[in-house]
């Protein structure tokens, strides 16, 4: 997830952690695309990370 992040513009390290740096480029993500900004990388956010 992590990566696709980066892909994606919102630029985390990828440490593998779910730490406050990877759950703002979560809400800033989701923000950005129109979902619901909760930081959950639940199925929608997933998806549009390309993750499935």
């Amino acid at each position: 997830m992590q990566v696709a992040l980066n892909y994606a513009g919102f630029h985390v390290a990828v440490d593998g952690v779910f730490g406050p740096e990877t759950q703002g480029a979560v809400v800033a993500f989701q923000h950005a695309v129109g979902l619901v900004p909760d930081g959950v990388v639940g199925p929608a956010t997933a998806s549009a990370l390309g993750l499935y």
